[in-house]
């Protein structure tokens, strides 16, 4: 109804069906420049309604782009936790923005404990997008922690390619994946 929808998931799980199914309720309210997410996880988890403390995450992002009036660019910038409330309320939190200039787009975001992630893609050599990307799990150990990658993605008729290299400490991977979409 106008600016506020809901989501419904249910996920069955086909290993152990049908002794297990779960059921997550997503909301989301959009308002403006404003959109707030909020998850209840498993509210019926094993066919049967879960103990009082519920899983619970919150996610709210302001598109300062719109709210700045820009033309040729976004950006947004936003945070949200996800926790078992009332024993641990925070087990998962992250802030960060994103942002599309022209053929530039990137994202820089902290989470906790202490993970520190920043990407930047372009459409320069169009119609194949480059990027690379560059995370430290533990900000205290940024050399221990260290992963780069770069990549390359194009599409060509109902195939999409991705090819990619990455680093983290002391392995390299390659990978080309290939994906069809009709």
């Amino acid at each position: 109804s106008g600016d506020l929808s809901d989501t419904l998931w249910v996920y069955i799980d086909p290993v152990s069906a049908p002794n297990y199914v779960e059921l997550d309720l997503v909301n989301r309210l959009t308002f403006g420049a404003i959109k707030v997410d909020a998850l209840v996880n498993n509210i019926v988890a094993n066919a049967s309604l879960t103990p009082p403390s519920a899983n619970l995450g919150l996610t709210v992002s302001i598109d300062a782009g719109k709210l700045l009036n820009l033309q040729a660019a976004s950006l947004t910038v936003g945070g949200g936790f996800r926790g078992t409330f009332p024993s641990t309320p925070l087990q998962f939190w992250v802030v960060g923005a994103s942002f599309k200039i022209d053929q530039f787009s990137g994202l820089i975001r902290f989470t906790n404990p202490a993970a520190l992630r920043a990407e930047l893609s372009t459409t320069l050599f169009a119609p194949v997008t480059t990027g690379f990307s560059i995370t430290i799990n533990n900000v205290t150990k940024p050399l221990d922690t260290l992963s780069l990658g770069v990549w390359a993605s194009w599409k060509l008729g109902v195939l999409s390619n991705r090819i990619s290299l990455d680093y983290a400490s002391p392995s390299v991977t390659a990978a080309w994946i290939v994906s069809a979409s009709f």
